[in-house]
């Protein structure tokens, strides 16, 4: 897929349905060669030694999830996040947009930053002054939360797309959710996704920063 649409790069997230057992994913980095990184399911009370190995082979977050089962609840995000603050990782949330303005006091304090999966999981139908969706502008805005821009899952508005990537174009990244593992029916495909990137930021310059720079710089600058 990624030599299809012409990705050099990827990042892999444990898929929920793994749990805690991150083997495939990681060795999938190794695979790679120096080209992938992982985002990993650790449980709160993981050792230093094996974040430390994780590390080596690749890992530069942790998941934490409340949308489908499988994986770590935000019941440990202060804890988990104290432990991986030393190497310099991120802690990835999966979540659902209108549970954010009860999160933001505690996201704020965590001694990492923020990554929202799937756009933080905005509903279609929700305005553009959803609770939710302003808090995660305003953490945008104040540097310290990422968002990834997917489209596959929760397909977004383009007027959304477009208003997040205006608050804060440098902390804004692409995901394509492939291999669509939640699908019943057939996957989406991965070029028309990319191709609606292009029409949600046609700024080439911008696109660039979108699905070079900033990922460079959260997942591989001094790693």
């Amino acid at each position: 897929m990624a030599r299809t649409v012409g990705l050099d790069r990827c990042v892999i997230v444990q898929p929920s349905f793994f749990a805690f057992d991150n083997a495939c994913t990681l060795d999938s980095v190794g695979r790679s060669g120096n080209r992938a990184r992982a985002i990993v399911v650790v449980k709160p009370d993981v050792a230093k030694a094996d974040l430390e190995a994780m590390h080596h082979r690749g890992a530069r977050g942790a998941r934490a999830q409340t949308v489908v089962a499988g994986g770590m609840s935000f019941d440990a995000i202060e804890e988990i996040s104290k432990r991986i603050a030393p190497f310099g990782w991120h802690l990835q949330l999966y979540l659902d947009a209108r549970s954010l303005p009860d999160l933001v006091q505690r996201l704020r304090r965590l001694p990492v930053d923020v990554v929202f999966d799937h756009m933080a999981h905005i509903q279609p139908d929700s305005g553009m002054e959803e609770p939710g969706f302003v808090a995660l502008l305003n953490l945008l805005a104040d540097g310290k939360a990422w968002v990834k821009l997917s489209n596959a899952l929760v397909p977004p508005s383009a007027e959304r797309a477009r208003r997040l990537v205006s608050e804060n174009p440098e902390r804004i990244l692409w995901g394509s959710d492939w291999p669509h593992v939640a699908y019943l029916g057939a996957p989406p495909d991965e070029g028309a996704l990319i191709n609606d990137l292009a029409d949600w930021v046609p700024d080439v310059q911008m696109r660039h920063r979108i699905l070079v720079s900033n990922p460079d710089r959260l997942y591989f600058q001094g790693n």
